[in-house]
């Protein structure tokens, strides 16, 4: 018994200091982590759909939206373009009319201490029509669609955006049916 005791007390006395380093390390990796995460801002928020911008209103409802902003790239390459903030969102229909996931990237240009502006080039996925006789939805033509958007806003306390922002989603012609669809918001954004 008394020798089975000691193995405990040397097995204690071995792990311990390890199993504290590990611990340590993986602390430093949260920690890193932590800092290191790729998403730079998360937004939220809603507002008209289909409002006719750069085309005849059609759909109805208004429209809920996500999006996450990620950290610029860090290739060569990606100066050459001035390095847009990577992005993923959603717009979700609320009255059942379509609906959209889009990314690309933004560009965004400082308009004094808090003021911004930018805008965004990308694609957008979406489940509406491609050609219907349905009353009240768009002929958009193809399923994936060019996006781009323009956003104005207002920053405060350095973690904070309260902006509106206009989307358009069209092929640009590449089919006969391209009724286009434009969509304007408030949006509140949180940055990391």
């Amino acid at each position: 018994m008394g020798l089975i005791v000691i193995k405990v007390i040397m097995a204690i006395v071995i792990m311990v200091p390890v199993i504290s380093g590990l611990v340590n390390i993986d602390m430093a990796l949260a920690e890193k982590a932590r800092i290191n995460h790729p998403i730079k801002e998360i937004i939220i928020g809603g507002g008209g759909h289909d409002v006719g911008v750069f085309g005849h209103k059609k759909e109805r409802g208004s429209d809920l939206n996500i999006e996450v902003r990620l950290l610029p790239i860090e290739w060569n390459i990606w100066r050459y373009i001035y390095s847009p903030t990577p992005h993923i969102g959603m717009h979700i229909n609320t009255k059942g009319n379509t609906n959209q996931v889009f990314f690309g990237g933004n560009w965004f240009f400082d308009l004094g201490k808090n003021l911004f502006v930018g805008g965004s080039l990308g694609f957008a996925v979406h489940d509406g029509e491609l050609d219907t006789d349905i009353r009240g939805r768009k002929d958009l033509g193809m399923q994936i669609l060019f996006r781009e958007s323009l956003e104005f806003g207002f920053r405060f306390q350095k973690k904070y955006a309260v902006s509106i922002m206009l989307d358009h989603i069209s092929n640009a012609s590449i089919d006969d049916q391209n009724e286009g669809l434009d969509t304007f918001g408030v949006r509140y954004g949180v940055s990391f």
